[in-house]
């Protein structure tokens, strides 16, 4: 406004942080830090800047959006979040992507910036959509996430994502042999999660089977008997009761070994190989995008992740240890 020569300063309640138009239009700016904050007010239009940063919730999105006659929001695609999934299939709602080609007034030191991401992170640059993100042609994630997000508005991984070396195919291929399944228990405010794991042409499959909050140690155990094949279940070693109480179903199931700094053992065998994630098992896909490192001060990562968006994530990690080759004695089947 002031650039444009339209902002007048007496107008401005710095206090409120509200704008008073001659029309009697109202301009406001509030922080979304609370997830009440926008009950009661009704709006012709609200504009959500940065729609994914800053702690915005489904809830408070929604507590705005069902107020307001027009909705606004713009959002770097640095990951999937409530906004791909909830609103953007809606009929009533249009979506547009624009990237740094669409800024006219984008500083062409910025714009070569972007570009470079393009030549670090491919081999074959001229390559368009899919093929360009062939696993064969990548030369480094790291910038071929960047271009993903930067230079072509898709959707990417968070920066110090955990795992980086996965990718989601559509099925189960008929021809793939069941191995192992892991079990991360939950009940009240954390989904129990059961992940099935298949080989096929020696490339690890993952396939999400529970995720779901509120079943007890029965509902687990029925579940994972009504495939038509046994699962050899490893789950959690801190739950001894639920593994006895499962067991006496009739479910093959086994303690996961966990011992000293289990969960970083886990994660570097997660990443000692490319791993694959059915297309149905979103819950485990939108973990693997979400679960990070913390962050240090200096804005470095730490050698610890972030403890949230870990419970199938979990599963896989009882499996991988109980079933590695460490733990395959005696000890993972007892």
């Amino acid at each position: 406004m002031v650039g444009y020569s339209i902002f007048e300063r007496s107008r401005w309640n710095k206090s409120e942080w509200t704008y008073y138009f001659d029309n009697g239009s109202i301009l406001e700016f509030i922080g979304l830090d609370s997830g009440d904050i926008g009950k009661g007010f009704r709006r012709d239009a609200v504009y959500f800047n940065e729609l994914n940063k800053g702690g915005i919730t489904l809830e408070s999105y929604m507590q705005f959006a069902s107020r307001s006659r027009l909705v606004f929001a713009d959002f770097n695609p640095d990951r999937r979040f409530f906004i791909h999934d909830e609103i953007i299939p809606d009929e009533d709602t249009d979506f547009l992507v624009l990237t740094y080609s669409d800024n006219e007034y984008l500083p062409e030191g910025e714009k070569k910036e972007i570009l470079k991401y393009l030549e670090k992170g491919f081999y074959n640059t001229k390559l368009e959509g899919e093929s360009l993100f062939e696993e064969s042609n990548i030369k480094q994630k790291y910038w071929a996430n960047k271009w993903r997000v930067y230079g072509l508005g898709l959707v990417g991984h968070l920066d110090g994502v955990i795992f980086t070396d996965w990718y989601v195919i559509p099925r189960i291929p008929p021809e793939a042999k069941y191995v192992s399944s892991g079990l991360d228990f939950g009940f009240s405010s954390h989904p129990a999660a059961l992940v099935d794991k298949y080989i096929y042409n020696g490339k690890t499959i993952y396939d999400l089977v529970i995720y779901r909050a509120g079943l007890h140690n029965s509902d687990i155990a029925r579940i994972i008997k009504s495939s038509d094949f046994t699962r050899r279940v490893f789950a959690d070693e801190a739950e001894p009761k639920s593994i006895s109480e499962i067991s006496r179903f009739g479910v093959n199931i086994f303690k996961a070994p966990k011992g000293r700094d289990s969960i970083n053992y886990g994660i570097d065998l997660l990443q000692e190989e490319t791993f694959y994630v059915t297309a149905s098992s979103k819950d485990l896909i939108f973990e693997l995008e979400n679960y990070t490192w913390e962050i240090k001060r200096d804005g470095t990562a730490d050698l610890k992740p972030v403890k949230a968006h870990d419970h199938a994530i979990d599963a896989i990690r009882y499996d991988k240890m109980a079933t590695h080759r460490r733990y395959s004695g005696e000890y993972a089947f007892r």
